[in-house]
């Protein structure tokens, strides 16, 4: 599972909204290669805050970890990025045997089916408040081994 230290900001009903701390590289990966650098990536700074179930009774001001499934982010890249360019080849493809107008409209028509089945897609890849406290960091990890 992935896991980003975040802060509590505030309640809403069942719910928290938290702010990602930045997360800064450590000695052994310096944010390429671990989980921190895979949140930095979801979670851009031009959206400072988000909304998580509070699962933990988590209150403004206190540190949590949250996390995302394995495997949660790559389905979603297969679904935004895979499935459209599936359905562009596999229409173009098809289409092909008409001239290379037709494919070229294939290809516009399978990239659009493929965007539209990817949003409507049934997919949960929400983060979830997995407990209260800091993350392991990267230094310990390399330190326990």
């Amino acid at each position: 599972m992935l896991e980003i230290n975040a802060r509590v900001t505030r309640l809403e009903g069942e719910s928290v909204w938290v702010r990602v701390e930045s997360p800064s590289g450590c000695g052994l990966c310096q944010g390429r290669g671990c989980g921190r650098s895979m949140f930095s990536q979801i979670w851009h700074t031009g959206e400072p805050e988000y909304r998580v179930d509070n699962g933990i009774s988590a209150r403004p001001g206190d540190a949590v970890v949250i996390g995302l499934k394995d495997g949660a982010l790559r389905k979603a890249i297969l679904l935004a990025y895979g499935l459209p360019l599936l359905g562009a080849l596999v229409l173009a493809t098809l289409l092909s045997a008409w001239g290379d107008g037709m494919a070229a409209l294939g290809l516009l028509l399978g990239l659009g089916l493929g965007v539209v089945i990817g949003r409507r897609a049934r997919f949960n890849a929400r983060p979830t408040l997995l407990r209260s406290g800091v993350a392991a960091s990267c230094q310990s990890e390399a330190e326990g081994h």
